[in-house]
Formats: structure tokens, C-alpha cells, sequence
């Protein structure tokens, strides 16, 4: 099985799904493009993030490595992979580089649009991840006790709220 094989992208319905033989390789790209939907994004801006995401499942699957064993350097070694990456069928070179010269390669769009598909699934699994610390500290944690202070805005205990002036706050 080729690696373009190993990792596909899928049309259930209105959704897009990554389909692989290894689920965890996919696992967190198929949360994040259901997360995608939730969010009542476009299903074609949908589909070119799955797009995004499969170039880089492709990529991590010949890597070895999984969403969560990413590093920045890693990502930082996608971006030239993208830069390299011929396209199989196209005919002839229908993209323009920034030099004004034809290539076969991928349009510098194109990788832009894998790279915000690479960067949103990370800051999906900071959110998610940040929730469940949140949702942890927030049963094991008792409560945190402000203590009383007569500065600022909030009034002393038995006091009166401080009242604002048209010159600021007074008193």
C-alpha cells in the first residue's frame, strides 16, 4: 500500500472524514474537521482543510510519527515537502512561482492552505485540551477565597459602592 493509498479523504454526507488503517493517525484530524462542521463552517472550506490535513497525515504516516508527537520542527520540515511536491496528472505547468516562471508544483496558496489546516488543528487540540485541565481543576479544586480589600471598585465590607463622577471615580 503506496502512501497516498494508507491515508484517504472521505465524503460521509454533508461531512469529510479522514479514513486510514491506523485510526489514531486520523483521529484528531477527523475531531477537528467535525469541529469544523459544528461550527457551521463552509463544506467546501471543510473539504480544502481535509485536503490540508490528508497532506500532512500522508506526510506523518511516512514519518512515523502522530498528531501529538509533533513538533515544531517537524511541522517546519512539512513546509519545504509542500514546496517540493509535484502533482501526479497535471498537465503540463499551469502555476506561476513568485519569479514568473512555470512549475509543476504546488501554488503557494495551496500551501498556505495545508499550513492553516496544520495550525488549526493544533489550536482545536490546545482548546480542547485547556477545557479538560479547566474541567478537571474545576472538581478538584475548591473554590478560590477573594479576599476583602478595601481598594479598587469593590466597596469595603458594610461599605458603599464607590460612585463615578463626571471628573473619573470619587467618592
Amino acid at each position: 500500500m503506496d502512501d497516498n493509498e494508507a491515508v484517504r479523504l472521505e465524503r460521509d454526507g454533508d461531512d469529510w472524514q479522514l479514513a486510514c488503517v491506523k485510526d489514531r493517525l486520523v483521529a484528531e484530524a477527523n475531531q477537528y474537521l467535525g469541529y469544523l462542521a459544528d461550527r457551521n463552517y463552509s463544506p467546501r472550506t471543510i473539504r480544502a482543510y481535509g485536503h490540508g490535513r490528508l497532506a500532512c497525515s500522508r506526510w506523518l504516516h511516512t514519518s512515523g510519527l502522530t498528531a501529538q508527537e509533533v513538533s515544531t520542527d517537524d511541522v517546519l520540515a512539512f513546509l519545504p515537502e509542500c514546496r517540493q511536491e509535484r502533482v501526479k496528472g497535471r498537465p503540463g505547468t499551469n502555476v506561476i512561482d513568485l519569479n514568473a516562471n512555470r512549475t509543476g508544483r504546488l501554488a503557494l496558496g495551496s500551501i498556505n492552505v495545508r499550513l492553516a489546516a496544520v495550525a488549526g488543528l493544533y489550536e482545536y487540540l490546545m482548546k480542547v485540551q485547556t477545557n479538560a485541565v479547566e474541567d478537571r481543576d474545576a472538581n478538584c479544586v475548591p473554590p478560590l477565597s477573594i479576599p476583602q480589600s478595601s481598594g479598587g471598585l469593590l466597596p469595603p465590607p458594610g461599605g458603599t459602592r464607590p460612585v463615578q463622577s463626571p471628573g473619573g471615580w470619587g467618592g
